[in-house]
């Protein structure tokens, strides 16, 4: 059944709204996409929020014009435009967070309905919601999961346009999830969506802090600004609800300043910060290229064998279990859930194809993340690591250096080529990472990013690992304004099956 409204139960819930040429209407649809907008419903006009693009009144006018001629019966913006008089008009502080407290009402606030975690941090939010999902999975919960690479729920599967989803899209989700009989979901929350009051009307049970580091400044503009937004998830829990902090990082005593909720620390043995954890991983041991370490929690220990590789890892699997101790979650089912998952797309996801040595495709897209994965696959590769990465075009430009400076210092070659460049000049981006570089001996700019990743492997040996970094589980790459189709998994698997037909034919010849 489709939901409605009727404008005067809006009038009445949203006091600060003021109407213009007020009429009680039924509303079916409520869309901030012109383009979407059906028959009787409700436009709402938000700021257009692009990199360095400013209100263009102009702009909004037009896509007014456009939703009122596909049949919007109202519309709520933040100016009276001088061109639309005779429509129903409400008027609000920001849009943006009235979009989002619409949708709730619209669709009975879904969430109220739902145990609802949020994970954010710059690196590993998608790892640690898989986790989480594994786990309710093995306490045979009926979970869902919104965040990067999907929006999952009972079977479904639904590739994700954004990390977290623009609030029409969020709260139709949800309420599918509710009719579907989901109790449990876990949400990737982005600064950009909490920047935008995506989740807000949101109540939270749960707030992860997987970590913070230097990204997103082109939007954020300082590390402070980007931090504060952040902790916006954990503003809005209640006395009621659990913050799940990592006890290692930097910001951890500042996050836990900034809720009423009770608190939950992890940390990973030795590192600064690990003693004041509750749920700590000890006694860390690699056997077989696995991570095996001993989970210590206030309810008992138990030993955990993590199939992704990496110390990062093992922070992530501890913010998983420490909410689903929280919620009364065995140690056994942690165990099982933990242990059950061995690949997430695009995360350290090994690609095989019966080589005598390792490729692995990870999102890896900030020095802090390239570092970590780099560091990890050194303690379990036992010749070179070689590296083909990227950045991103129109996006945060300080980062390029930083990421070309952990690429010299921890790869033993580097080959420089095109992430997502957009409307940037591929070859300024990749310069700016090479001036990073102590020596132009230790890497190659190679833009085609299916050649540097076929010549990386065709220059793999017995032993070696190649890591190809940045772009994970995407299946695009942005060139321009045109998405062209691109996988570095498939295309690291032609590669691989081009060396060993290569190997195979007489005189190496194909």
């Amino acid at each position: 059944m489709i939901p409605t409204l009727s404008l005067e139960r809006i009038r009445n819930h949203f006091t600060g709204i003021q109407w213009h040429n007020f009429r009680n209407l039924n509303i079916s649809n409520i869309h901030f996409d012109s383009r979407k907008i059906e028959p009787g419903g409700l436009y709402v006009s938000v700021c257009g929020c692009h990199f360095g693009q400013t209100r263009d009144l102009q702009r909004e006018a037009r896509y007014m014009k456009d939703a009122i001629a596909r049949g919007a019966k109202a519309i709520i913006t933040e100016k009276i435009p001088v061109e639309i008089t005779k429509q129903v008009l409400g008027i609000t502080e920001n849009a943006r967070l009235t979009l989002s407290q619409l949708m709730a009402l619209l669709f009975h606030n879904p969430a109220e309905k739902l145990n609802m975690v949020g994970v954010t941090g710059t690196n590993g939010k998608t790892t640690t919601s898989y986790y989480l999902r594994s786990i309710w999975n093995a306490a045979e919960k009926t979970s869902g999961l919104m965040g990067t690479i999907a929006y999952e729920y009972n079977g479904r599967e639904i590739p994700a346009s954004l990390t977290t989803p623009d609030p029409v899209t969020l709260h139709n989700y949800m309420a599918q999830m509710v009719e579907d009989g989901v109790t449990d979901l876990v949400m990737e929350v982005s600064s950009h969506a909490l920047a935008q009051h995506r989740t807000d009307g949101i109540e939270f049970n749960t707030a992860i802090l997987t970590n913070m580091s230097h990204e997103h400044l082109d939007y954020h503009k300082t590390f402070e600004s980007y931090r504060n937004t952040k902790a916006k998830l954990f503003h809005s829990l209640s006395s009621q609800g659990t913050a799940v902090i990592n006890a290692c990082d930097p910001v951890a005593n500042y996050f836990s300043s900034q809720t009423l909720a009770g608190k939950l620390f992890y940390g990973v043995e030795s590192r600064e910060g690990w003693a004041k954890a509750d749920i700590r991983a000890i006694n860390i041991r690699i056997l077989d290229q696995k991570y095996i370490f001993d989970l210590d929690t206030p309810m008992g220990s138990t030993e955990i064998i993590c199939s992704l590789p990496g110390e990062h890892n093992i922070e992530n699997c501890l913010a998983a279990a420490a909410c689903a101790l929280s919620e009364g979650i065995s140690l056994d089912k942690i165990k099982t859930g933990i242990e059950r998952l061995t690949q997430i797309p695009g995360r350290m996801e090994s690609i095989e194809e019966g080589q005598e040595f390792r490729v692995i495709v990870d999102f890896a897209h900030t020095a802090d993340a390239l570092e970590k994965v780099l560091l990890s696959l050194r303690q379990v590769s036992p010749h070179r690591l070689l590296l083909v990465f990227g950045c991103g075009g129109n996006r945060d430009q300080e980062k390029r250096a930083q990421m070309g400076r952990v690429a010299n210092e921890k790869s033993d070659f580097c080959w420089i080529t095109n992430d997502n460049p957009r409307q940037e000049n591929p070859r300024d981006i990749a310069e700016k990472i090479a001036s990073a570089f102590s020596s132009k001996q230790k890497y190659s700019l190679c833009l085609d990013r299916e050649e540097a990743i076929e010549k990386a492997i065709r220059e793999a040996q017995p032993g070696d690992t190649v890591l190809i970094a940045g772009k994970g589980h995407e299946t695009g790459q942005i060139i321009g304004d045109i998405t062209k189709p691109f996988d570095d998994r498939e295309v690291a698997r032609t590669s691989l099956k081009k060396k060993r037909q290569a190997r195979l034919s007489p005189l190496g010849k194909v």
